[in-house]
């Protein structure tokens, strides 16, 4: 019973230093950042960065600053193919999907190619054609894995 009970106490114990916790306390509303003394606006950053999630962007933050907060582009970013998605803050209005080639900004250092971040926007940087080839392959690989074990197994069961 002692052992059991130890061994709770270790596992409660563990997984409460090494949980995770999924409450990022990010509010989905403009807010004030006391450190920075700044107004802040939350901004949804997805898809091909380090850490993924919903960010409070500092008013004055450009698209790049936005992404640095998330980590920056993985090595799998498309770069070429960025995706701000704005949606509409009014009635009337329609979401926005502004396409921006981040590499051609990193290459001309033209500030004009980069699109103004708003309140809410959605920032979606997809992967390289070069990792969906990649992911398919694993699979595929997954797959014939089971195959051949299948075959081994028919092939030892049916031996004369």
């Amino acid at each position: 019973m002692k052992k059991k009970l130890l061994l709770l106490s270790i596992l409660l114990f563990i997984s409460v230093c090494f949980g995770q916790n999924y409450s990022s306390g990010t509010s989905l509303s403009p807010g004030y950042d006391i450190s920075s003394n700044k107004l802040t606006f939350p901004v949804k950053i997805w898809g091909e960065v380090v850490r993924p999630g919903i960010y409070q962007i500092p008013l004055g933050w450009d698209m790049m600053s936005a992404l640095s907060q998330a980590g920056g582009p993985t090595l799998n970013a498309k770069l070429t193919d960025v995706r701000v998605l704005r949606a509409k803050l009014g009635e009337g209005e329609k979401n926005v999907l502004i396409y921006v080639n981040v590499e051609k900004y990193i290459e001309t250092g033209d500030q004009s190619l980069l699109p103004e971040i708003r309140s809410g926007d959605t920032i979606m940087i997809s992967p390289k054609f070069g990792k969906k080839v990649g992911e398919f392959f694993n699979s595929l690989r997954g797959l014939m894995a089971i195959v051949q074990t299948a075959v081994m197994i028919e092939y030892y069961f049916n031996r004369e």
